[in-house]
C-alpha cells in the first residue's frame, strides 16, 4: 500500500510537470520581423491589420516601414524609414493596368524607379544601420513580396522563417519561388487587362508580357538589389534568391469568390479581405 501511494504522489507529480509545460508552450510568443521596403501607402494599408493583430496577441512585432505607428499597442516596435524616400500616395493607377500597352509599360520602369530610389535610400539611413549593429535574433520575418527586395539579406543575421505577402495577386517572378503555375497561354499576367478568357492575339500580347516584365524585373529591380545588400548590409550574402527560394508560405490578398480561380501550390494562401475591419450597421431606413 506505502508503495502504491509513494507511485501514485510521483504520477501526479510527473502529470503536473507535464500539464505546465504544456501551459508554457502554449503561451509561448515568438519575435517577429516585418520587413516593407516599399513606399507604397496602399501595400502597407493590407498588412498593418496583421502585425497589430500579432502584437495584440501577445507576440514581440517589430516592423520596418514608411508608416510608424502614432499609438503603438504593446510589444509593436517601429523601425521607421520615413522621410528617407517619397511615401507614394495615390501615384500607380491600381493593379497597374491604367491605359494602354505603352502606358503600362511606362509604369513598369516607374516602378523600377521606385524601387532603386527606395532600397538606396533606406539602406543608407541611420536607423537602418543602428539596427543591422544591433544583430538582433527573430524567429519569423514576414516581408512584402514586391520589388524593393534589398532589404531581404538582413535574414541572414536576424535567422527566422520566411513568410511573404502580396497585397494583389503574385508578380510574374514571385510564382517561380513556390513552383506556382504561370503559363502565359492560360493565365493572365497582373499586367495585361485581360480575363480568362483570352483569344489568340490576347494570349500573344501576354506571352510577351511574361517574358518582358520578368526581363525588366530582373535587370533593372532585382541585380541592382543584389549589389545594393551586399555593400550596404553584408558582402558575404548568397544571391537573395536563395532566400526568397526558401520561403516556407506566401499570404495574397485575394480570394477566388471575386478573382478568376487560379492553380495554387500549397505554399500560396488566399487571404483576400484581411485588411477590412469589423462589419459595422448600416443605418435604419426611415419611412416616409
Amino acid at each position: 500500500m506505502f508503495a502504491f501511494r509513494a507511485f501514485d504522489r510521483h504520477l501526479t507529480f510527473v502529470s503536473l510537470v507535464i500539464v505546465c509545460s504544456a501551459a508554457i508552450s502554449c503561451a509561448e510568443c515568438y519575435r517577429i520581423l516585418g520587413i516593407f521596403p516599399h513606399s507604397g501607402k496602399s501595400h502597407f494599408d493590407v498588412f498593418e491589420p496583421l502585425f497589430l493583430q500579432l502584437a495584440k496577441r501577445g507576440h514581440n512585432v517589430t516592423v520596418i516601414s514608411y508608416f510608424p505607428q502614432k499609438n503603438p499597442p504593446p510589444n509593436y516596435h517601429d523601425l521607421s524609414l520615413f522621410g528617407t524616400t517619397p511615401v507614394l500616395t495615390n501615384v500607380i493607377p491600381f493593379g497597374m493596368m491604367g491605359g494602354g500597352t505603352f502606358a503600362r509599360l511606362y509604369h513598369l520602369f516607374e516602378l523600377a524607379y521606385f524601387t532603386g530610389h527606395a532600397c538606396e535610400n533606406s539602406l543608407k539611413s541611420q536607423a537602418f544601420n543602428e539596427f543591422i549593429q544591433r544583430q538582433e535574433k527573430y524567429d519569423v520575418v514576414i516581408t512584402e513580396f514586391f520589388t524593393p527586395h534589398c532589404l531581404i539579406g538582413l535574414i541572414q543575421n536576424t535567422g527566422g522563417s520566411l513568410v511573404g505577402l502580396t497585397s494583389s495577386w503574385t508578380m510574374p517572378w514571385v510564382n517561380d519561388y513556390f513552383a506556382n503555375p504561370d503559363n502565359p497561354a492560360y493565365l493572365p499576367s497582373i499586367f495585361m487587362d485581360c480575363s480568362d478568357r483570352m483569344n489568340f492575339w490576347e494570349r500573344t500580347l501576354n506571352l510577351i508580357f511574361y517574358v518582358w516584365t520578368r526581363g525588366i524585373y530582373k535587370v533593372f529591380m532585382y541585380w541592382p538589389a543584389n549589389k545594393e545588400a551586399k555593400e550596404k548590409i553584408d558582402a558575404s550574402l548568397p544571391d537573395l534568391n536563395e532566400f526568397f527560394y526558401n520561403a516556407s508560405l506566401i499570404l495574397t490578398n485575394v480570394h477566388h469568390s471575386l478573382h478568376p480561380s487560379k492553380p495554387l501550390m500549397p505554399g500560396v494562401i488566399e487571404v483576400g479581405g484581411m485588411h477590412i475591419g469589423e462589419e459595422k450597421r448600416l443605418p435604419p431606413v426611415s419611412n416616409f
